[in-house]
């Protein structure tokens, strides 16, 4: 059986005889029209509800919609970081796997230049290979980059093909190519990190794919618009390392949620954008801090998965 359909009107009632406050009826049609109930009352109750699911005396309408926006100018401001590591990452990878095969024209379609001790029942180096070419027939129908390419020289370079491979194809590449290859990536990052904060580690190749493991699931939650204020990753890759190498307590890392994001990119960005990235997060956090009439915006903070110092704990010894 499937559920009734309910006019904006019902909803109103519905919400109002759970307890919220709607003291602009004609705001909230407004908002429930254009923005979905599914996704603002259901995506963004669970902070202002009780355990028989009605809202807790003095939470308002705007209560949820302060979250809900809150939410969206949080995937939008974070998109905009994982974006530039991206870029890096693929640039990275892209250097250091052609210039081990820089006798071949299109070397990431050779079987022989993975590493077939990786296949696993999830994702295989065929299955990679496959997504490579069929990347290329899609791309070449649209006449652009990659049909000049096959027109003009009868293949298409991987740092062609690289813009446009998506992050979780680069995981899975990251995850294929041989050993010598990826400590050459890792070791790059290591220097990076030594250069930008003057301290010397060890960066493990795991430690790399953890953290596009981690960035990959928090890009995705963004580009599909899902709630992201508490997500959690259900399969949390290992963050030992990461804690050891920032010397935060493993226990802070090991949820997967914003604050396991946030401190990881520390590991693979630019010291400069890094604070940067910091400061834009403090900003919209003082921003939307007392938007909230029925809980503190430190309730928010705290479900984010972040503690109460935690910008101290990222950039307070390093700041300038």
């Amino acid at each position: 059986m499937s559920k009734p359909y309910n006019t904006i009107e019902k909803q109103i009632e519905i919400l109002q005889s759970r307890g919220l406050v709607i003291n602009d009826i004609n705001f909230a049609k407004k908002i429930l029209l254009t923005e979905n109930y599914y996704s603002i009352i259901n995506g963004y109750k669970d902070l202002f509800v009780d355990e028989d699911n009605n809202f807790s005396e003095g939470t308002v309408f705007c209560d949820i919609y302060a979250l809900y926006s809150f939410d969206r100018e949080l995937r939008n401001f974070l998109i905009g970081h994982l974006l530039k590591f991206e870029n890096i990452i693929k640039s990275v990878l892209t250097n250091y796997f052609c210039s081990e095969y820089s006798d071949e024209d299109m070397p990431y379609l050779n079987f022989k230049n993975f590493d077939k001790t990786m296949n696993n029942r999830t994702f295989t180096i065929a299955k990679l290979i496959s997504t490579f070419t069929n990347t290329i027939q899609q791309e070449e129908k649209k006449r652009g980059a990659v049909y000049h390419y096959l027109i003009e020289y009868d293949h298409v370079p991987l740092w062609v093909l690289k813009n446009f491979m998506t992050f979780g194809n680069i995981q899975w590449m990251y995850f294929f190519v041989k050993q010598s290859i990826k400590d050459k990536i890792a070791r790059y990052f290591a220097e990076e990190y030594q250069s930008n904060y003057n301290e010397n580690h060890f960066f493990s190749d795991e430690t790399i794919l953890s953290i596009l493991k981690t960035t990959n699931f928090f890009r995705n939650i963004c580009a599909h618009e899902e709630r992201l204020y508490n997500f959690r990753i259900y399969r949390r890759p290992s963050t030992t390392q990461i804690a050891s190498i920032l010397g935060i307590g493993g226990n802070l890392l090991l949820e997967g949620n914003m604050f396991t994001l946030v401190a990881s990119l520390k590991l693979v960005m630019n010291k400069s954008d890094y604070e940067l990235f910091i400061l834009g997060l403090q900003e919209l956090f003082i921003k939307y801090e007392n938007s909230f009439n029925s809980i503190e915006f430190r309730t928010v903070i705290s479900t984010m998965g972040l503690p109460e110092n935690w910008d101290t704990i990222l950039v307070g010894q390093h700041q300038n």
